[in-house]
């Protein structure tokens, strides 16, 4: 790419996508567009940070075809360096409890609490037994000052870096599909991406770039070396046999001065430079090009491709439909762990009671030695009977916390067969309250929605409320 400023504008191409992102200590962007199978890259540009904003930054990328927004798609990347990410794995659910049942997990493994912390999840393997899910959390005040930055650009998507990283890697540098550990190497840290299934399964960072490398070799090398390994194992892996593991490469002697480091000690690393047979752009196209823009081309990748999926982190913080306004929601449940334990206690008994039952019933009616049998197999089948008769508590509890639910802070919940549900908590004014009332009215299974009380606060403008309800038929006495 000689020109690295110019820019073509043909009307008769499909809409086309712009990505900014920082990158170290520089804002970088991207204008692509994708046309016969090729990525054509029209424009990119860079600047340091000390220099400029993001909003100067866009609008001098952008530049006269500003007015032309409909056909300009503007995707931004977050750098999700400060972010959590972990694996669970929970059972096999209906789609409805599934996101209630991941959100008691993760829950409890925050290191804040709940109202401070943001989060979004995405499925990773699925068998008929169990299902795996990457999880990515965040301080929500860390997000929301991002968005202080970014949200006056009102981009169509906030992807994550780390996501884009994993699509540049499939898309550019990659010869064929295959998992993979995918290195970043940077200035300053190590942006070290597991890759499954052509998505970003995991994540982690290290604090060991270039910069460091190039002043202490030696030691740099044994503490690469040493984080490698133990990243391996906290994936999953024994040895990097297991998994190829590559570093993104531009041909600079100190990336591979410091993949030949792994390679000395033992690990399999291979350096990778990008293809160029994917890409195209208005003068010749150079490796040392891709690799300079690969996040922002990784960024604007993902935005062209409509069956690309993101983990969507922003969700309920950002809509790029809707003018920003601030947001009082905050569910939460007092003594949130014990409520959590009880309710996967119930959620596993039932399946664990329902199994027990079918492989007696499989193994007894096979056996020529039912005598003592009967006794033992009624007791199973009134186990059954109370475990299905048990109520959808993962059910309930999603109802309560899911969008739609703003300016809403729950503190109690008491369920007793045969009685009306009752939560109790606060909320902002009458009408956050009466919207709750509404919302829960609309969900299947609840009904004769009733607002007990709600009283002022004697300091603050906070209502504090009680509401009862019925749940299917586990409310009414027999």
């Amino acid at each position: 790419m000689n020109n690295k400023n110019s820019y073509i504008k043909e009307a008769d191409m499909q809409p086309t996508v712009v990505a900014i992102a920082q990158d170290n200590d520089q804002l970088k962007a991207v204008m692509l567009k994708k046309n016969n199978g090729l990525f054509e890259i029209i424009k990119t540009q860079s600047s340091d940070l000390s220099r400029t904003n993001w909003q100067t930054f866009a609008e001098e990328f952008i530049g006269h075809v500003k007015d032309d927004q409909d056909n300009i798609k503007l995707v931004i990347g977050y750098d999700s360096a400060c972010m959590i990410f972990y694996h669970i794995t929970v059972p096999v659910v209906k789609d409805e409890k599934l996101d209630a049942l991941i959100r008691l997990q993760v829950e409890a493994r925050f290191p804040l609490p709940v109202e401070q912390m943001a989060f979004a999840w995405q499925i990773i393997r699925k068998d008929h037994k169990q299902i795996t899910v990457a999880i990515a959390a965040a301080r929500k005040e860390q997000l929301q000052n991002f968005l202080a930055d970014v949200s006056v650009l009102k981009p169509a998507k906030i992807i994550l870096s780390y996501e884009a990283i994993a699509e540049t890697w499939k898309e550019f540098f990659s010869v064929r599909k295959q998992d993979a550990l995918v290195l970043d190497i940077g200035h300053y840290r190590t942006d070290v991406c597991l890759v499954e299934d052509d998505r970003l399964s995991n994540v982690t960072s290290l604090d060991i770039g270039t910069n460091d490398f190039l002043e202490d070799r030696a030691g740099t090398a044994d503490r690469f070396d040493q984080d490698m390994r133990s990243i391996l194992e906290n994936f999953g892996f024994n040895t990097s046999a297991q998994l190829p593991v590559y570093v993104l490469s531009d041909g600079r002697d100190v990336i591979n001065e410091m993949a030949s480091c792994l390679n000395f000690t033992g690990l399999d690393v291979t350096t990778i430079l990008p293809k160029t047979g994917k890409l195209s752009a208005p003068g010749e196209i150079q490796t040392s090009d891709i690799y300079e823009y690969r996040l922002v081309i990784g960024l604007a990748a993902m935005a062209i491709e409509p069956a690309c999926e993101n983990i969507n982190i922003f969700e309920g913080l950002y809509n790029p439909k809707q003018k920003a306004s601030p947001q009082l929601y905050s569910p939460k449940i007092s003594a949130g762990i014990a409520v959590a334990m009880i309710i996967l206690l119930i959620f596993v008994c039932y399946f664990t009671d329902v199994a027990r039952l079918k492989a007696l019933e499989k193994h007894f009616t096979s056996s020529k030695e039912r005598a003592g049998c009967s006794i033992l197999l009624e007791q199973q089948k009134i186990i059954k009977e109370v475990a299905i008769d048990r109520p959808d508590l993962l059910e309930i509890f999603g109802y309560l916390t899911r969008d739609g639910n703003n300016g809403v802070l729950l503190d109690t919940f008491h369920y007793k067969k045969g009685q009306p549900v009752t939560i109790a908590g606060q909320v902002g004014n009458d009408e956050f309250l009466y919207k709750f009332q509404e919302n829960l009215l609309t969900k299947k299974g609840l009904s004769k929605v009733r607002i007990q009380n709600a009283k002022k606060q004697e300091q603050g403008e906070m209502l504090n409320f009680s509401i009862i309800f019925d749940y299917k038929n586990f409310t009414k006495k027999k």
